[in-house]
């Protein structure tokens, strides 16, 4: 029931009414009302949070809107699907022409005038490794940043910002590939940087799961952040299949090559980068012109007054430099609890939120080093080729499509809401984000114990692409998360789990590599599946402990099924209530 409903008086003050007998009257008006009072849930008193009444209030004004003018996740899932589609567009040709570059630096640069094949990866490896360490720490300071000023200014100039850069980033690269004949080391680290300047689309993925927070009703949510990360997916797996097509129907085959004589680069080579260029800006011509709002004006105005309120401070630049300073959100603060949550519950709630958060971000980088170390493991073991790990590539990709779009919304909303009816709760750990988070970690720990047992290609590929089912875990955790804060603080949580999962990325993937490199020296090549196997026991008991915690707590809103009408029921019985107690009154 809405809060329209409880702050409407039953009887309108009618002056002729009252002016028979106004005490009488009066009288009778506050007994009625008090009497519906009684009968209407404690949970919609005086103090509901008023950051839930605005979102009610932008939500419903949402969907009064057009469709091509509404805020909604499958916009937001569109343009992440080109963005996804139009970065991986541009690889292949890049590789290809870093590579060619390269080999002319060293040529020039050699005392032999030639180019070692050997020496072209030492030099890309160096240059990746430099680009991706500057990358990281520029989302790093960033990311934080991002998120919280989206929460006083709103999500789309950040997402803007992050297309425009970029664009720039991609023109800046097309310049120096196309005009120089050789590998410009410094100026094309400085372009690939520009683009995290804006946010990458890692913190550009993060404002948008904001986006979503904004415009999607609780239960909704599980579907929506997983229907966006497997929209980027989708876009990351079929570009690479598209410039090989454009390539095929051509008959035409980048070579790298490695010789004695500069390399000339094919103009064909550069047509895909000009077209993933033009699509870009294009995309960002969208954003700019299209693409609505989804923070109201009331929600930015108090994230605004909070901002001077609490960190009067934060004008300096200095301040904005202390990205630290901001991942105090991930401890679950005191001033960013979500107030239906008692103080007495607040640690315990504290634990559940720290624990599944952490969980969240360590899964999503040891799968980060598992992808790439999969490739190197079928080689070792059955001997993969190229177009092995191209079609593997493409089979898991697909596999976590359909986990997100497919297998996460049928458990969620059809098997769990439908099937068993089970409830809902919007301020705590609910039995079906329990269930959710138990079908994930379960699924991870058959696949990645089983692996190693694996005596061929396809049964390794079937316990790989089986664990691969806890990918429903990263939009499960992130719509549980959300349930313990504020909503002023959404922007500035997903800018502090993409900050999280930066420092993740440079720490589990290499951790990840050395104890394969171990297992390698060992014999067993396979232990370190058995220890992100082992890491997924110990997540789920965290997260039973943490469940068994709260389980007795009873705070906040009622249980409810979402896909069940009580709204109308509780309205009609309140309507039933009133009129007995005005014929008593009569």
């Amino acid at each position: 029931m809405d809060s329209d409903n409880e702050a409407a008086p039953l009887i309108p003050h009618n002056p002729r009414v009252l002016a028979s007998n106004p005490d009488n009257d009066v009288l009778l008006e506050t007994a009625i009302n008090d009497a519906l009072q009684s009968f209407q849930d404690p949970e919609l008193g005086e103090e509901e949070d008023e950051d839930v009444i605005w979102l009610r209030e932008q939500r419903e004004l949402n969907k009064s809107l057009h469709w091509a003018k509404r805020p909604s996740a499958l916009q937001i899932g569109g343009i992440l699907f080109f963005a996804g589609l139009i970065s991986n567009f541009l690889q292949p040709s890049l590789e290809s022409i870093y590579n060619k570059l390269a080999c002319n630096s060293l040529i020039e640069e050699g005392r032999d005038g030639t180019c070692d094949p050997a020496e072209v990866q030492v030099f890309l490896s160096s240059f990746n490794s430099i680009v991706l360490i500057l990358s990281l720490i520029v989302s790093i300071i960033t990311a934080t940043q991002y998120g919280r000023l989206s929460d006083i200014y709103g999500r789309k100039p950040f997402i803007i910002f992050a297309f425009v850069t970029i664009s720039l980033s991609t023109l800046l690269s097309f310049y120096l590939i196309s005009h120089y004949s050789t590998f410009k080391f410094g100026w094309l680290v400085f372009s690939n940087v520009i683009a995290t300047i804006g946010g990458s689309i890692p913190t550009l993925l993060a404002i948008c799961k904001a986006y979503i927070s904004d415009v999607s009703e609780p239960h909704e949510l599980v579907y929506s952040f997983g229907l966006i990360v497997s929209a980027t997916s989708l876009g990351f797996s079929i570009a690479p299949l598209i410039t090989s097509l454009i390539f095929r129907i051509h008959d035409y085959f980048p070579n790298p090559g490695s010789s004695s004589t500069l390399q000339q680069i094919d103009n064909f080579e550069f047509i895909p980068i000009k077209i993933g260029a033009i699509l870009m800006l294009l995309l960002t011509l969208y954003t700019i012109i299209l693409l609505p709002e989804s923070r109201g004006t009331k929600a930015k105005a108090k994230s605004r007054s909070l901002l001077i309120s609490n960190s009067p401070e934060s004008q300096s630049l200095l301040s904005h430099l202390k990205f630290w300073h901001y991942l105090k959100i991930m401890v679950l603060p005191s001033d960013s609890v979500k107030s239906s949550i008692p103080q007495k519950s607040l640690t315990k709630a504290r634990f559940l939120f720290l624990s599944i958060n952490f969980i969240n971000t360590i899964n999503l980088s040891i799968h980060m080093g598992l992808a790439t170390l999969l490739d190197q493991y079928g080689i070792f073991k059955f001997n993969w080729t190229t177009p092995d790990i191209a079609g593997v590539s493409f089979l898991t990709s697909i596999a976590r499509i359909i986990v997100l779009a497919v297998i996460s919304p049928f458990l969620y909303n059809f098997l769990f809401l439908k099937v068993f009816k089970l409830k809902t709760k919007d301020d705590k750990l609910d039995k079906v984000d329990f269930n959710m988070i138990f079908i994930a970690l379960f699924f991870q720990i058959i696949g990645l114990f089983f692996l190693p047992f694996a005596s061929s290609s396809s049964q390794m590929v079937f316990w790989y692409t089986l664990s691969l089912i806890c990918y429903i875990l990263d939009p499960t955790l992130s719509s549980t998360s959300l349930k313990y804060l504020s909503e002023q603080k959404a922007g500035e949580y997903f800018g502090g789990v993409s900050t999280f999962g930066n420092i993740g990325t440079l720490i589990i993937p290499p951790v990840v590599f050395v104890v394969y490199s171990f297992g390698v020296r060992c014999n067993f090549a396979g232990i370190v599946f058995w220890l992100c196997s082992l890491f997924s026991i110990l997540a789920l008991i965290v997260v039973s402990i943490g469940e068994f915690m709260i389980k007795d707590q009873e705070y906040g809103t009622v249980e409810i099924n979402p896909l069940e009408n009580h709204h109308s029921e509780s309205e009609a019985d309140n309507r039933k209530i009133a009129a007995n107690v005005l014929v008593s009154a009569a």
